[in-house]
């Protein structure tokens, strides 16, 4: 039966029958999943109708609408792509017939006197609407601001100390205004010796990344970013080399209300004005909590001792731990599809054992029967 069908599909085709028949022929093309989600479009008997999406703009100063350089609607996720935008809005924008799925989260951005607004919402909200961002008057009166959470998280590394701040800044002018950097809205005093720093704005869909620049004093980082009402979060990170002691400081020009310091690893030791609160079950830091700080004034503390990483060498050297076990994961999936190549290579060498055995039928066909009667013999002549 085999035979018969290699002469009739042909070498490649017969080889892919045969693959088809044990199972190892390529798998079935899988149905249409949109957005990454399990099951066809037609899997449910289920339909969904385009909704018109409305977007207002309100001024919280005077409360009254107001203008927008931009609207744009964005699905919050990993790409954070954009669902729909305008222009030169006033008032009001429909964005019309828009397919949302009502579970996820979308983030409204729209730009009044080049100050990003934000309002993140769902697609149920979305589709019932109107959705309403609200821009503000602005200001560069600093008197409403204050640090309402300051939290510097302290990690050793093996010769230096990772340093990362993480910083909750409060708007409270009133009436609402958005305060603009003069030149600086922030300035954050880092520890002397301290490499570099990056800092960025985590309020919004996705981080954005700011270049600090000079404070107003030389020491200070300055971070010009507007303040909008409400609360703005900055996130700055940086190293300082450390030998078993370092001494930190800490200098802004906004009052800070509440001071918090994890440590990692949690025998690090910390002197200064701070409360042990322990070790966090959760996370493995010891945090510590600090005093409240007036603006410009400067807390400095030290921290002391703290075990360093440990680079098990034990039975494999750095590939110990995590590293070799992915190794050896490797070194499974490389036997697995070392076998799996022994196995083809046997089937398509049966194969064309097969197609050779189909040609020498083949070639003998012309001196064979249509039928399956015996031949009689010939005898043999005697000499």
């Amino acid at each position: 039966m085999i035979r018969q069908g290699c002469k009739r599909l042909g070498p490649a085709a017969a080889m892919l029958a045969l693959a088809g028949w044990l199972g190892l022929g390529p798998a079935p093309a899988p149905a249409y999943e949109p957005d990454g989600e399990s099951g066809a479009l037609g899997a449910e008997n289920t339909e969904v109708l385009p909704v018109d999406v409305v977007v207002r703009v309100i001024n919280g100063t005077t409360h009254k609408p107001d203008r927008a350089q931009t609207v744009t609607l964005q699905e919050i996720g990993a790409m954070t792509p954009v669902v729909a935008s305008a222009r030169d809005v006033a008032g009001e924008v429909v964005f019309q017939r828009l397919f949302l799925d009502e579970t996820r989260s979308y983030l409204v951005q729209v730009v009044n006197a080049d100050v990003p607004y934000f309002a993140r919402t769902t697609g149920h909200d979305l589709a019932a609407g109107p959705v309403t961002v609200y821009v503000f008057e602005t200001t560069t009166e600093k008197t409403g601001l204050a640090i309402n959470e300051l939290t510097v998280n302290v990690k050793r590394a093996e010769k230096q100390l990772q340093l990362e701040y993480l910083i909750a800044i409060l708007n409270e002018a009133s009436p609402q205004r958005t305060v603009l950097p003069d030149p600086t809205s922030l300035e954050l005093m880092l520890p002397e010796g301290a490499i570099g720093a990056a800092c960025e704005v985590i309020t919004g869909a996705l981080p954005s990344s700011t270049a600090p620049i000079v404070g107003a004093k030389p020491e200070r980082y300055g971070l010009a970013v507007p303040l909008r009402s409400g609360t703005t979060r900055l996130r700055v990170t940086t190293s300082l080399p450390y030998d078993g002691w370092a001494q930190l400081r800490l200098e802004t020009n906004l009052p800070v209300r509440q001071l918090s310091v994890n440590v990692m690893p949690v025998d690090l030791q910390v002197t200064g004005d701070f409360s042990d609160e322990g070790v966090d079950a959760e996370t493995g830091w010891r945090g510590l909590s600090g005093p409240s700080l007036a603006a410009d004034e400067e807390l400095s503390w030290t921290v002391s001792g703290g075990s360093a990483p440990v680079i098990d060498t034990h039975g494999g050297g750095t590939l110990a731990g995590a590293p070799a076990r992915r190794l050896e994961r490797v070194k499974r999936t490389g036997i697995s599809l070392v076998g799996w190549l022994v196995i083809i290579a046997a089937l398509v060498m049966a194969l064309l054992a097969l197609i050779n055995a189909s040609r020498r039928g083949n070639a003998g066909q012309d001196i064979e029967r249509d039928d399956d009667t015996p031949r009689p013999r010939r005898r043999r002549r005697r000499e």
